[in-house]
């Protein structure tokens, strides 16, 4: 069968085919510290940064008490009580990339390892998270979320793998998600610089 040339038509029709967010949309969750327990259940966000940490349900509800009425001025009392997500166990780690997963629709498999890379997908419902990646280790929640939508894109699209469509569409997803101006600006310039640079090789071929 002969292989249909990409053109910059062609990809004006794929891009009319994604969703088209709002302002607003894009930006329905705001920072903060995102409490979750060992069993991966999200707890409460206190305070203005994006970190994931892990804190007992006990302990996170005696430190309400202590603190009344608390604020996000407390923020560093309960940061003080808890473990950031790089620094947790394996199991407490897949257990909230489960739950996070779960938030964009996946509930196929999740592993961790120690690739050279932030993620990958081996399979329909097989996808793996590398904890030596910058990404990982910063415990950034939208970052890493933004690993699994690449990911779970690919897990979709299994059947075109490796190919510069297939990370264009993946790397697209990321951008077109409501939560795209919730990722760090790094990771936003390195989604929009990739995005570009897929759609220039996809127009020469």
């Amino acid at each position: 069968m002969k292989k249909e040339k990409i053109t910059r038509a062609t990809l004006d029709e794929l891009e009319k085919t994604m969703p088209v967010l709002s302002e607003n949309e894009q930006r329905n969750c705001t920072g903060g510290y995102r409490y979750y327990d060992e069993s991966g259940m999200f707890i409460e966000k206190i305070g203005d940064e994006d970190e994931i940490r892990i804190i007992t349900r006990n302990n996170f509800d005696n430190l309400k008490l202590d603190c009344g009425n608390y604020t996000a001025n407390d923020k560093t009392l309960f940061k003080s009580h808890s473990t950031a997500f790089s620094d947790a166990n394996n199991s407490i780690q897949l257990n909230i990339l489960k739950f996070m997963a779960n938030k964009i629709g996946y509930d196929g498999n999740i592993t961790i390892n120690g690739a050279n890379n932030n993620g990958s997908c081996s399979g329909k419902s097989y996808i793996t998270i590398s904890n030596t990646s910058s990404i990982f280790k910063s415990s950034h929640y939208f970052d890493l979320l933004s690993v699994l939508i690449h990911e779970v894109e690919h897990s979709n699209t299994i059947n075109e793998s490796g190919s510069l469509m297939s990370e264009y569409t993946a790397t697209k997803a990321q951008y077109d998600s409501p939560y795209f101006k919730s990722y760090s600006t790094e990771r936003q310039k390195e989604i929009a610089d990739r995005l570009a640079y897929y759609k220039k090789l996809l127009e020469k071929e």
